[in-house]
């Protein structure tokens, strides 16, 4: 598709190569070299996920080169009349290397979505994209399946941080989401209820739409 033209571009929501720190890094070599066809013609956008911690992330950071940022992990970009916001979800999972990581997304993604939204009459749209999902109806135990999941309502005890809050306030539109190896779409939600349009659930609604594309993930054990 990406060879005929039928593609505009790629957004990949985290989890490359399972993994690309493997064999010294030969499993990544090998995944770039596989999706050069696609990549190497049309924009590759990546979102950071789980599989990629090692070293506080360094295959990544290193591998990629996104726009607007020294270190890939969250930046932003417009495409027409779309905001899109890519953020690490990990930074909450993966504190053995500080808060400050949590601490410095979260006011960046605070200033940008400012900015978004005082360039609303240019660019309409805004999109997030991020890994792990705040909602899903899934019963593996991961956070997206707890009540006050730490993506949607912060870290523990503090819910510092929380981006259901920050989303919701700057009208985010629609979020995008993987890690969950399953396909859905929400009625636009915020603190756990519907909030369809007026005349249609996605016709305006108040609150964002989620989903998560994550079906067509697949992990092979040797």
């Amino acid at each position: 598709m990406a060879q005929r033209g039928e593609l505009d571009m790629v957004l990949h929501v985290g989890d490359f190569a399972y993994n690309m720190d493997e064999s010294n890094g030969e499993t990544g070599d090998e995944f770039f070299r596989q999706i050069e066809p696609i990549s190497g013609y049309i924009p590759y956008m990546a979102a950071v996920g789980n599989h990629e911690y090692y070293n506080n992330f360094t295959h990544y950071v290193n591998r990629f080169t996104m726009p607007n940022s020294d270190h890939n992990l969250f930046y932003s970009y417009d495409v027409g009349p779309v905001h899109f916001i890519v953020f690490s979800t990990e930074f909450y999972f993966y504190t053995g290397w500080g808060y400050h990581q949590i601490e410095n997304q979260f006011k960046w993604l605070t200033n940008d979505l400012k900015k978004a939204n005082a360039n609303r009459h240019n660019v309409p749209w805004i999109i997030t994209m991020g890994h792990r999902p705040m909602y899903c109806s899934d019963f593996d135990g991961d956070d997206c399946t707890k009540y006050e999941s730490i993506i949607r309502t912060g870290l523990p005890l503090t819910h510092g941080y929380a981006l259901e809050k920050l989303f919701f306030e700057y009208g985010v539109d629609v979020e995008l989401w993987a890690h969950e190896h399953s396909y859905e779409r929400l009625w636009p939600v915020y603190n756990r209820t519907v909030y369809n349009g007026t005349r249609h659930p996605y016709v305006d609604p108040p609150a964002p739409v989620h989903i998560i594309t994550g079906s067509a993930a697949t992990h092979l054990e040797s």
